[in-house]
C-alpha cells in the first residue's frame, strides 16, 4: 500500500500545481473555472496502478479534486486510506509545501492560496464499493 501511497502523492502534487499554476495567469474566479473546465476535458487521466484523476472542481472557495481507485486491482485501498487518512493528510501538507515552495512561482501560488482561501479536498472514490475516503486540506495548512 505504500507505493500506491507515494503514487498517490506525486500524482496529487503534480495536479495540484498544474491547477494552482492557472490561477497565476486567470483574471478572476471566472477565468480560473474556465480553466478548470479545459482541464477537465482531458480527464478522467490513468495514474497508475488502479487509480486515476477523474475530475477538479471549485466551488464556494473548495477546490476539489477526484480520483477513483479500482478495487478489482486495488482490494481494500479505500478502507486502507480511511485508516491512514491522518498520516496521509500530513504527507500532502508537506509534500504540497515542499512544491509550491520550490521556486518563486510556487511561492506566489501559495500566497495566492492563503489570500483567497482556497481550500483543498482530495476525494479517493472505489469504482465496485462507491466508499469514499476524503481529505480535506485547509489553506492555512500550506
Amino acid at each position: 500500500m505504500r507505493t500506491i501511497f507515494n503514487k498517490v502523492l506525486c500524482a496529487l502534487t503534480l495536479c495540484l500545481a498544474a491547477v494552482f499554476s492557472l490561477s497565476l495567469t486567470s483574471c478572476g474566479d471566472d477565468a480560473l473555472s474556465k480553466e478548470i473546465e479545459k482541464l477537465n476535458e482531458k480527464l478522467p487521466m490513468n495514474i497508475g496502478n488502479g487509480m486515476s484523476w477523474s475530475s477538479v472542481s471549485l466551488k464556494d472557495d473548495v477546490m476539489s479534486f477526484n480520483f477513483t481507485v479500482d478495487e478489482t486491482m486495488l482490494p481494500g485501498a479505500i478502507e486502507e486510506f480511511n485508516a491512514n487518512k491522518a498520516e496521509m493528510s500530513l504527507a500532502m501538507i508537506q509534500q504540497l509545501r515542499t512544491s509550491l515552495s520550490s521556486s518563486e512561482g510556487g511561492k506566489e501560488v501559495r500566497k495566492e492560496i492563503k489570500e483567497k482561501g482556497i481550500k483543498v479536498k482530495v476525494v479517493f472514490e472505489g469504482t465496485e464499493s462507491g466508499q469514499q475516503c476524503v481529505i480535506s486540506i485547509p489553506s492555512g495548512a500550506l
